[in-house]
């Protein structure tokens, strides 16, 4: 087999050409000089008074600082004589409560309650086992107002429980 030679082709292609449309460069605008009118600031002099300024707050700073660390002690120093004074109020209390009920004073000292309702129920619950003296209860005596022992009517009332009747 033979080959054959195959023509060359060779073939121009044409390219169109396009136009690019060329945009007006924006020219730059232009600067407006303002007239100084004013002159130019004394930056030194307004430093200076800003740091005098700053060192006036500082110390009132400082004042308000040292009130308030003394209003501080006031108020500990208001609370310490507020609960001193509770203290004394409520043993005074018992004192009152406790010699009203007859209590001798070692027992007083051992009165519980921080109110005077439950100061005066410990108080009657201890002068029952003390005794105030208006009563021989307790202590082996007889009670000064009861009736005095009659044997005939201790006689007649086992009489009527012997015989059933009562």
């Amino acid at each position: 087999m033979v080959e054959a030679e195959t023509p060359a082709v060779e073939a121009e292609v044409e390219t169109p050409e396009v136009e690019v449309e060329k945009t007006p460069q924006e020219e730059p605008a232009e600067i407006e000089e303002v007239p100084a009118e004013e002159p130019v600031e004394d930056f030194k002099g307004k430093y200076d008074e800003a740091q005098s300024e700053l060192a006036a707050l500082r110390e009132k700073l400082s004042e308000v600082e040292a009130k308030v660390s003394e209003g501080e002690k006031t108020k500990s120093e208001f609370s310490d004589f507020k609960a001193k004074s509770e203290a004394r109020e409520l043993a005074l209390t018992k004192q009152m409560i406790g010699a009203k009920h007859g209590l001798p004073a070692e027992l007083i000292e051992r009165l519980s309650g921080t109110d005077e309702k439950s100061l005066t129920e410990d108080a009657k619950k201890l002068s029952a086992f003390v005794g105030n003296g208006s009563s021989t209860l307790g202590k082996g005596g007889l009670d000064p107002n009861e009736d005095a022992f009659d044997p005939k009517k201790l006689a007649a009332s086992y009489r009527k429980m012997a015989n059933g009747s009562l």
